[in-house]
């Protein structure tokens, strides 16, 4: 799969692909239903990238949505290709000191897609940092990748594959069990985290809809719904 790289030569995404816009589409309206009955006024997106997933929070709501991202380049990308007047996009980076000040809070919602597992080494106070940046009641929603996927698992795991998949020394994919327990010892109420997701970025165009309704079935099978390429998870404060 084609990735996105940023100025350091990380992967930090899919190239843009017709199974991809679906993907981050399907994802969009999964994170706002998470987000009702109450639905939020403002939305921060962390590790917003090139902006897709902020634009499409934007564009079937009725929120504010800031994205916000490290990366300069793709920041240019957002501004460029998607503009609304309840979007706007600011350059934050979440492992620098003071971070929070850079945003308009608090949020009704902070979400994101595959963002946590870049922060894993200070999950506790990037946790920490999301939770005061909330309003009461304010809700996390979050895509990040299963470990206990095969693809996840060898590319995490095995240094050559980690390389080839131009992973960051410092992110890790996760378990349902570990982010729960991380939500609980952040104050997180009402923590869940899903298998969900068999859509492959590359999947060609005429399989897209097939691949779709098969996933749909292996989410709700047991066993086999634990192989979903992802996690989705929410909580509240």
């Amino acid at each position: 799969m084609a990735s996105v790289k940023d100025e350091r030569g990380y992967s930090q995404g899919f190239a843009r692909s017709p199974a991809l816009e679906v993907r981050t589409s399907r994802r969009a309206r999964a994170i706002l239903s998470a987000l009702e009955p109450e639905f939020p006024k403002r939305i921060l997106e962390v590790g917003c990238g090139t902006g897709s997933l902020s634009y499409r929070l934007a564009s079937e709501s009725t929120a504010f949505v800031v994205g916000a991202d490290r990366s300069p380049s793709f920041l240019d990308e957002a501004a460029q290709i998607y503009r609304r007047p309840n979007l706007e996009f600011r350059l934050v980076n979440l492992n620098a000191e003071g971070w929070t000040r850079e945003v308009p809070g608090p949020f009704d919602a902070i979400v994101g897609n595959g963002i946590l597992h870049h922060l894993f080494d200070d999950l506790d106070a990037r946790l920490a940092e999301f939770r005061a940046l909330l309003t009461p009641n304010g809700k996390l929603a979050f895509w990040e990748p299963n470990v206990e996927n095969p693809y996840v698992y060898s590319i995490f795991k095995f240094a050559l594959l980690r390389r080839a998949a131009g992973l960051e020394p410092r992110e890790r994919a996760f378990s349902r069990k570990f982010i729960l327990e991380k939500l609980a010892h952040a104050g997180f109420r009402e923590a869940k985290a899903h298998y969900r997701d068999f859509l492959l970025p590359n999947t060609p165009r005429a399989l897209i809809s097939y691949v779709i309704r098969g996933g749909d079935v292996l989410e709700r099978t047991p066993l086999l719904r634990r192989a979903a390429q992802s996690l989705f998870i929410t909580a509240r404060v």
